[in-house]
């Protein structure tokens, strides 16, 4: 379903260097700012996250084509480590478990070394069909806790969960709801909003011949800044987890 409303204040920028209205108004933020583009540049990305650092409550809304930049082109990884951070937690009573189990099974080894050791020892005076016998034993006892130890060393402590220092949300393409996400919508502090076909790359901001609207009524602000939210908070759009990302970007060690 369209959104539809009505703006009667407006400007309305084309050409090359369309964007620089924009991205001044992007700078300006003082509360909030609402993204929704198809492409991201990922200097821009880290301006928005210094912004989003400094407390301006910052929402992104993008498009697969992110994820599969990803995929085509694993080694180019530098903007999604920008983007997802990871968040290890430790299970506090599984590592005291470790703790005490290798602690306790370290010194059963140890008595057990002691044992074999005597054993050795005792070897020459011990009639020799039976000389050996002990010393087998207890060097199966060795490698059964060994396990064991290696098992407690090897308990998982650790999970992960991943987030972003904004609230990012990045739709697939081709749904039955949505065949691609395409809108470029910006709005900022939620008294001025832009449309138009500038992405939120250097090269539409830039270098492109663009075309960009900028709305200064109140009633349309309101109306497309309810829309973003709307559209953030869609849930029959289908989207990829930040933490699918993350869990290919960072190692997650258990132990």
């Amino acid at each position: 379903m369209a959104c539809v409303t009505k703006c009667s204040e407006s400007q309305i920028y084309i050409g090359t260097k369309a964007g620089g209205h924009l991205r001044h108004s992007l700078q300006s933020a003082k509360h909030t700012i609402k993204i929704v583009s198809p492409y991201i540049n990922q200097k821009f990305l880290e301006e928005l996250l210094i912004q989003a650092t400094n407390g301006l409550n910052v929402i992104l809304i993008t498009s697969e084509d992110l994820y599969r930049q990803y995929l085509s082109q694993p080694y180019n990884r530098d903007i999604f480590t920008i983007l997802i951070e990871q968040q290890r937690h430790i299970d506090q009573e599984a590592q005291q478990m470790a703790k005490d189990g290798i602690l306790y099974h370290t010194k059963i080894v140890k008595f057990l070394a002691v044992l074999m050791l005597t054993s050795l020892l005792c070897y020459p005076v011990i009639p020799k069909p039976l000389g050996l016998l002990p010393f087998f034993i207890l060097a199966l006892l060795l490698v059964i806790f060994f396990k064991k130890i290696k098992h407690y060393k090897q308990m998982p402590i650790y999970s992960y969960t991943y987030k972003s220092p904004i609230k990012i949300k990045i739709i697939r393409d081709e749904q039955t709801y949505c065949k691609l996400m395409h809108s470029k919508i910006y709005v900022i502090d939620d008294i001025i909003a832009y449309i138009g076909s500038v992405n939120f790359t250097y090269r539409a901001f830039e270098q492109n011949y663009e075309t960009i609207v900028k709305i200064i009524d109140n009633s349309a602000i309101t109306d497309i800044s309810s829309e973003v939210d709307r559209l953030y908070n869609e849930t029959q759009f289908k989207y990829i987890d930040i933490s699918v990302i993350g869990r290919s970007l960072y190692p997650e060690p258990a132990y």
